[in-house]
């Protein structure tokens, strides 16, 4: 591929502009959700994410698993049928820090993804879909086995 001189420097101009902007944008993200990854107890990041009035959802599935054997390592996938899903943030409610995550939903982006969360203890996970103004939410508890429990089970 032949690069003029002119496509050369408008390719290294947008390379050294992009962390710039780019990193602008995650700082702003962050500092958006700052008060809610800051908040210790699960009331206090659903009301700094606005959703302590958050409606039950039949039309978000939270799949995590019932019982967890390792705390580690718990695999959660979330999807959203809510139309105009804006953001999805999951809470694990006995973690001391609850809000785990938030993702931004692009417009025309399928509302779903899949994460590993850590789980300090048995938990309750809580999924919140912000769409249209509104906030939703649906949670379900995940059981931590740990090796005191199991060696009682047998």
């Amino acid at each position: 591929m032949d690069l003029s001189h002119r496509q050369f420097l408008k390719a290294m101009a947008l390379l050294l502009a992009a962390p710039a902007v780019l990193g602008a944008r995650v700082a702003r993200a962050l500092d958006r959700n700052k008060k809610g990854f800051d908040a210790r107890s699960p009331k206090d990041a659903l009301e700094a994410i606005n959703a302590a009035t958050a409606a039950e959802s039949k039309s978000i599935l939270l799949r995590v698993p019932d019982i967890a054997a390792d705390g580690e390592q718990v695999e959660v996938l979330v999807a959203s049928k809510i139309p105009n899903t804006e953001l999805i943030s999951l809470l694990v409610h006995s973690n001391i820090q609850p809000l785990a995550l938030s993702v931004a939903i692009l417009a025309g982006a399928e509302p779903s993804f899949s994460t590993v969360l850590h789980l300090r203890k048995t938990s309750v996970v809580t999924a919140v879909v912000q769409a249209g103004g509104k906030t939703y939410r649906v949670a379900r508890e995940v059981k931590v086995a740990t090796a005191l429990q199991c060696d009682r089970a047998t």
